[in-house]
């Protein structure tokens, strides 16, 4: 027992040295993470292209000739799901790409949906693409598409309707994860170093 007790302060003290002699060297490992945390900033800034994301607001509604409004809402909860999987089907993507006058293709991996919570029947459509304007058509004509489509697909008098909520465009940057990874790198090569000195 005492030989344990023994084996495990030898172990804590040695842990000890090492973060002290670590600790010694801090500045060291500082400057690393800030000057890797600066060039992976940089790096991403000159070798990796912003893309931009189009989203607008969508209301699930029934048809009109459901007149229980309780109803209504549930008959709507109980479709979102499969609308979620139809707006990224082939068909509606074809779809789209018929109405969709400009360069490149709609595709199904650049389209994206969520919910505010399992009780909103509010729900987001987004689109992402390399050009600001091209994610917003063709964001237009995925919209345009399943307000033609999705009633030939699912049965009940299922529609969009747009809230009056302008259309965002979002610019989306890896800068953050990449400084992210410099410093982190920055650290652990800095400790390494240390160690191996």
């Amino acid at each position: 027992m005492n030989e344990s007790i023994k084996k495990a302060n030898r172990a804590d003290s040695k842990l000890y040295a090492l973060l002290k002699y670590i600790y010694k060297r801090i500045i060291y490992v500082i400057l690393s993470v800030v000057l890797l945390a600066l060039m992976g900033f940089g790096a991403c800034k000159l070798f990796t292209k912003p893309t931009y994301t189009a989203s607008q607001s969508v209301i699930l509604s029934m048809d009109a000739s459901v007149n229980d409004q309780s109803l209504n809402v549930s008959l709507a909860k109980v479709y979102l799901p499969t609308i979620e999987k139809i707006l990224k089907s082939k068909k509606i993507i074809d779809a789209a790409n018929e109405l969709y006058t400009g360069e490149g293709d709609l595709t199904a991996g650049s389209v994206g949906l969520s919910r505010n919570g399992e009780e909103s029947l509010i729900f987001k459509i987004t689109y992402t693409d390399a050009d600001a304007t091209t994610a917003q058509n063709k964001l237009s004509a995925l919209l345009q598409s399943a307000k033609q489509e999705v009633h030939k697909v699912v049965s009940g008098g299922v529609k969009f309707v747009e809230t009056d909520r302008e259309r965002d465009v979002i610019t989306n940057t890896s800068t953050v994860k990449w400084t992210l990874i410099g410093a982190v790198v920055g650290g652990v090569v800095s400790v390494v170093v240390i160690l191996l000195c």
